[in-house]
């Protein structure tokens, strides 16, 4: 089963991510986050050019490693305090370890919400 992984902005400007393959339909948020920095680590890795990124998006040189488990642990963390919000088909998820029944061609959206100066 595929599924496509895409970016969205408080702005409405949504960008296309990695799309993974997973075996089972039934998987837990807390996957797919890890999924999706895999798949973004994995690219960083290889040099193959990333468009928008929910791992490391402070701008450093790609000759830094990426430490996989700081990015899962600083992800899902951000996720529990509401600033990266998981868009399923038709709804939004609430838990990391809520689990979900995907359909092969489905779309996940991550939503990064970052604070506002003073606010």
């Amino acid at each position: 089963m595929k599924i496509a992984f895409f970016d969205e902005t408080t702005t409405g400007v949504r960008s296309e991510g990695p799309t993974v393959q997973f075996e089972f339909p039934k998987i837990t948020v807390r996957t797919l986050i890890e999924s999706r920095i895999q798949s973004e680590v994995d690219r960083r890795s290889q040099d193959i050019p990333i468009q928008k990124r929910i791992v490391n998006p402070v701008k450093k040189p790609l000759s830094i490693k990426v430490n996989f488990e700081t990015q899962i642990k600083a992800a899902c963390e951000a996720f529990d305090r509401g600033q990266l919000i998981v868009l399923l088909p038709g709804r939004q998820a609430q838990a990391l370890d809520e689990t979900l029944t995907l359909e092969d061609g489905d779309e996940v959206t991550f939503l990064r919400l970052v604070p506002l100066i003073g606010g």
